[in-house]
This record gives structure tokens, C-alpha cells and sequence, in this order.
């Protein structure tokens, strides 16, 4: 089970804490001693290289590192130097870089996705003016048929009135039909 950020960032001072106070006791060996532990658990090649670094810098007697390090232990609160070092090392440097790249992987993911929407909406697009340029097609093909329906729509009605009337009427015999026309001939 993963400790959330409030459980490691406590366990991370009490260790901070610990190796302050060490470093107070035991002096620079102690400060030795914790960078080659932290070169040993180091995760990725950033943190190897940044510990191996230090030890180098760390292996001459001379280095202008002890100095700095004796005058910040003696001139600074260790509360201080523990928050300050685990709100660098802790907060930014590792959860916070985790969390850039948790965001950076999720906006490279949203960028795929976004592709692909893109990818998807152009598809549509064409496939709309495909069908659109079919509509147009078919709509010139009928457009005679169109101007004949608001043209005569009297005719039309009539025809299919015609078409659609009783059987009765239309088997009226002939004299009956001559006689509706008026073409009735007289013998």
C-alpha cells in the first residue's frame, strides 16, 4: 500500500531530523556515510548522477562543501534546515516531479485523444459534404418533378383523384361518360 503525501513528507523529516542531527555528532563521515546511502537507493539516472556528484565532491578533504555545511549547521535552526531541505528534496524534487510527469504523461494522453477527435471530426466533415453534394445531386434530378407539384397542383389532385376513385365511377358505362362530356350523339 502507497503512503499518501502527508505520511512520507513526516516520515521524510523525521529522517531529515535524524540525519541533521548525525551529521552534528558523527561529522562529515556521517554526511559520507548518508550520501553513499542515498547513491545506493537512488531510483533513475538524474538522482545516480546527482548522488554520484556528490560523492565525488565530497572525497577530498578540502572541499569547499565541509565549510559551507559546518557554517549552516552552526548558524541555522535545524527545524529550519530540515523543512527547507525536505520542502527541496522531498516536495520538489521528487513528489513533485512525479507529479509534472503524472500531468505531462495525462496532457501527452489528452494530446493523442485530441488527435484522434481531430482525425475523427475530419472524417465527418468529409463525409457530410459527400452526402451534401449527394442531396444536391438528387435534388436537381427531381427538381422537375418539384416545379410540376406548386406548378399544377389542380392537375395532379385531379389525376389522382382519378386514380384513387371508387371503382363505380370508373366502370360507368360509355353513353354515361359521352353524356358527361356532352358528345351525347342522338340517332
Amino acid at each position: 500500500m502507497a503512503m499518501d503525501y502527508n505520511s512520507t513528507r513526516s516520515f521524510t523529516m523525521t529522517l531529515a531530523h535524524r540525519a541533521v542531527g548525525d551529521i552534528r555528532r558523527g561529522g562529515f563521515r556521517q554526511l559520507r556515510n548518508y550520501v553513499d546511502m542515498c547513491a545506493t537507493l537512488a531510483k533513475n539516472q538524474q538522482q545516480k548522477d546527482f548522488f554520484a556528484y556528490a560523492q565525488k565532491a565530497l572525497q577530498r578533504t578540502d572541499s569547499c562543501y565541509y565549510s559551507l555545511i559546518h557554517r549552516l549547521l552552526d548558524s541555522v535552526d535545524e527545524d529550519r534546515i530540515c523543512t527547507v531541505g525536505v520542502n527541496m528534496g522531498f516536495g520538489g524534487l521528487i513528489y513533485g516531479a512525479s507529479e509534472l510527469k503524472k500531468q505531462a504523461d495525462h496532457g501527452y494522453m489528452m494530446d493523442v485523444e485530441n488527435r484522434r477527435l481531430k482525425e475523427e471530426l475530419s472524417t465527418a466533415k468529409k463525409e457530410a459534404a459527400h452526402w451534401g453534394q449527394k442531396y444536391h445531386e438528387l435534388w436537381y434530378e427531381v427538381k422537375p418533378y418539384l416545379d410540376a407539384l406548386h406548378r399544377a397542383p389542380e392537375l395532379v389532385r385531379g389525376f389522382l383523384e382519378k386514380i384513387l376513385a371508387p371503382k363505380q365511377e370508373r366502370t360507368m358505362n360509355v353513353p354515361q361518360r359521352n353524356r358527361k362530356r356532352g358528345q351525347d350523339m342522338e340517332l
